[in-house]
């Protein structure tokens, strides 16, 4: 199950676009309260490190996330 979520963040940062990474963040921020949620961020932030050309709508995600 885990695996599956992980793999759908991969896929929506990777897309980059801003239906994406709203459709992502949405998903990250009704996982707050589970025991996940450090993990769920921590694969969001390795998705978007590994983005070849980040896009500025990603880069300003990333320095509201708390």
């Amino acid at each position: 199950m885990f695996c599956y979520r992980f793999t759908l963040i991969e896929a929506f940062v990777s897309a980059q676009t801003p239906a994406s990474l709203n459709a992502v963040l949405k998903y990250l921020d009704n996982a707050m309260n589970t025991k996940n949620k450090d993990e769920l961020i921590e694969i969001f932030l390795m998705a978007s490190a590994f983005a070849p050309r980040p896009s500025d709508l990603l880069l300003e995600k990333i320095l509201v996330i708390k």
